[in-house]
Formats: C-alpha cells, structure tokens, sequence
C-alpha cells in the first residue's frame, strides 16, 4: 500500500531568504554556524542530524533517505578555505557509517587547487 504524501506550501520567518543574510549567519559565531548548516540540510530535504553538544556531529551535518532504504549522508561546508581534505573525511564517513553516498554542501565555490 502507497502511502499518500501532502504537500503544503508555507513561508518560514526567521531564517534567511537571499545570499547576504546567508553569509552573515554563517560568520557570527559557533551557535549560528551550526543553525546555519541546519538551514542548508533543508534546503535539500534533509534532516538535521541530532547532537548532544557542539561538535559532536562526527563530521555528519544530515541525513537524506532515497528510495526504498538507501541512505545519504550530508556534510556542511560554509567557509571559503574548504579543501580536498574535506571530502576524503566524507567519504570516511560514509565508510563509516555504511551510508550509499555523501552529499557535500558548501556556501561558496571551490578555489584551485
């Protein structure tokens, strides 16, 4: 049996809607940077990942269930030095995690090298 899903379109206040207030949120403080990739895991559907403390996400930001029982792990990057370390510690722990991909998501566009 299907199940029906609903949709219902609704406006959040309190949250960004355009670029600049973005980039304002991320570089306040710690307690915002972790709002802020909360913000970002749902821009994509994703849940948040729970944690109990700050840091203490074991470098995964969100969880993005596909198809059936398939599972991808979200990863949050908001500063503009990430580098390829980033995403070998993603794929690390989606190692890990036995999770089927990762998803990395950053706020601005990757510098060379």
């Amino acid at each position: 049996m299907r199940r029906k899903r609903y949709f219902v379109a609704y406006t959040v206040h309190g949250t960004p809607q355009d670029l600049t207030l973005v980039q304002g949120m991320f570089a306040r403080d710690d307690a915002t940077k972790k709002e802020f990739e909360k913000w970002a895991v749902s821009r994509i559907d994703a849940q948040a990942w729970p944690t109990g403390k700050k840091s203490a996400d074991g470098g995964i930001d969100g969880r993005l269930p596909f198809g059936k029982t398939n599972v991808a792990l979200v990863s949050v990057e908001g500063g503009k030095d990430w580098q390829r370390n980033h995403i070998d510690q993603l794929r690390a722990v989606i190692d890990r995690e036995k999770a089927d991909i990762g998803v990395f998501l950053t706020l601005h566009e990757p510098i060379a090298p």
